[in-house]
């Protein structure tokens, strides 16, 4: 289990950007597969940062997100665990960008669908569709629909 794996996808994401923007001020050692660090804060602060790679859940670092919470993976511990792994940092935004390449195509397909299966429709189903919506939807929907038509009252 890697400490990626168990980290919430925008921490982990930050954690990145971290890295990237290179907030690990120090790394050293701390026996096998186990580092400490100082990582720079978003407001000027400086955390110690404690990663244990085989056993994640052992991490520790001094922000206020994991204070009193065990078991608990921050951006920080991210930054570092980047710092120390940048293969792991490049396998990471490889596999992130890959993601949003693919989700990009299945919603381009899905709105190909769409469209097919709308200019398929008859007009009297159109019309119950788009009543529906307007009725079950969001209030904005409604108000932006009808000020589009013109029927918008204030």
């Amino acid at each position: 289990m890697s400490i990626i794996s168990i980290t919430k996808g925008q921490t982990a994401h930050r954690g990145y950007i971290y890295y990237t923007d290179k907030k690990v001020l120090q790394m050293e050692s701390a026996g096998v597969n186990k580092w400490r660090g100082k990582v720079a804060g978003s407001n000027g602060e400086e955390y110690n940062v404690y990663v244990d790679e085989e056993h994640p859940y052992k991490c520790q670092c001094e922000c206020a997100y994991v204070e009193g919470k065990p078991r608990i993976i921050c951006k920080h511990m991210v930054a570092l665990y980047f710092a120390v792994y940048p293969e792991e940092a490049k396998n990471y935004i490889n596999e992130l960008n890959a993601y949003w390449a693919e989700e990009e195509k299945r919603r381009e397909e899905a709105e190909q669908k769409l469209e097919g299966y709308i200019l398929r429709m008859r007009k009297a189903e159109l019309q119950e569709a788009l009543l529906e919506l307007l009725q079950d939807g969001p209030e904005w929907q409604y108000e932006m629909f009808m000020d589009r038509c013109g029927l918008f009252e204030d």
